[in-house]
């Protein structure tokens, strides 16, 4: 269950990094997308994660506490999934872009709690958008926060899990 340590995740006070992706560039999507924000002269954060670069927890969760927009990538080599990071984004009420998938929809509202894009010009035009309209980026990234407090804690998590077998936390 994701964040690991809540505490790390509080939203920061100043956010001074426009857009960011903090974790591994080594996979396919993620490389495609990234290298073509950059070659379009998008100005993004990367930064390599935790076993990629060896980030202590506390400097992983600072940049992604740190950021206005987190970019996060579903896929996996199995498929899309709801990646730990969805969840170390919310937390920090930094206002996530997500590519669409459904694994993601199951437990988030698009368009409410994140934002989705489709390909690397709808990113960058929703990256460009967003951090114009930073009323419109605020309200979602603290409604994906508060739905996260409200359904996916930690505290969430266990309730439901010693609930379904007859206990009460």
């Amino acid at each position: 269950w994701a964040p690991q340590d809540e505490e790390l995740y509080t939203p920061a006070e100043q956010q001074d990094i426009p857009v960011s992706f903090i974790g591994s560039t080594r996979h396919y999507e993620r490389q495609v997308y990234l290298r073509q924000l950059v070659n379009n002269g998008v100005e993004i954060f990367l930064e390599g994660g935790q076993r990629e670069k060896g980030l202590t927890p506390e400097q992983y969760a600072s940049y992604i506490r740190r950021s206005k927009i987190s970019i996060n990538f579903p896929g996996s080599d199995v498929g899309d999934q709801c990646k730990g990071r969805v969840w170390e984004i919310l937390s920090s009420r930094s206002m996530m872009l997500e590519r669409k998938n459904e694994a993601t929809r199951k437990m988030l509202t698009p368009g409410v709690d994140y934002i989705e894009y489709d390909n690397v010009e709808d990113l960058q035009n929703k990256i460009t958008y967003y951090l114009n309209n930073s009323e419109e980026r605020d309200k979602i990234a603290s409604q994906g926060h508060k739905t996260y407090k409200e359904k996916y804690t930690a505290t969430h998590f266990w309730k439901k899990t010693f609930g379904a077998i007859g206990y009460e936390v």
